[in-house]
């Protein structure tokens, strides 16, 4: 984790962000390629996604919105894998077959965001979904109930209350 004086954050949409160094390059580089992690002066957290894996697959060379509880890191980025992506499946949705139906379902996952889990113990991403994160606010039942009703797995939903445990355990 890197802490750096002056870097410049810019939203690319989505949670992606771009972290810069203004002119210096090779700090730029640096951050590109070598930091795992840079906390802000703010105190907010990004992690960097270029080599991050889930189930082989690649969340892109950007970083993310970060909230570290205990030893776990928890980190925004977009649906990877069918198991996540059935989550954003309605039922009365068009399903279309073939490689082109399948193109055109994964465009719409484009914009979302959801929660991963980075395991600081053994360095194994998961997704965060609603089970884990109702463990997460087991001490806060009015937060569990208020999570509950909000009923959607996305990032927008589950970060705000990871936010807030965080605020909690400081």
């Amino acid at each position: 984790m890197k802490s750096v004086l002056g870097i410049r954050l810019s939203y690319q949409g989505g949670a992606d962000y771009r972290i810069t160094a203004g002119e210096d390059e090779s700090m730029c580089r640096l951050l590109k390629k070598r930091c795992f992690a840079v906390r802000t002066n703010e105190g907010d957290l990004y992690v960097n996604c270029r080599k991050l894996r889930y189930k082989k697959l690649r969340f892109g060379a950007w970083y993310a919105p970060a909230v570290q509880l205990g030893n776990n890191i928890y980190f925004c980025a977009m649906p990877l894998g069918s198991k996540i992506g059935e989550n954003f499946v309605e039922a009365d949705d068009v399903k279309l077959g073939g490689n082109v139906g399948d193109a055109l379902a994964a465009s719409g996952l484009v914009t979302k965001r959801v929660c991963y889990v980075l395991n600081g113990e053994i360095g194994k991403i998961d997704f965060l979904g609603q089970e884990e994160m109702l463990k997460l606010l087991k001490k806060y039942p009015d937060w569990k109930e208020a999570y509950l009703n909000d009923g959607s797995q996305e990032a927008e939903n589950t970060f705000k209350y990871l936010l807030m445990l965080q605020k909690q355990k400081k």
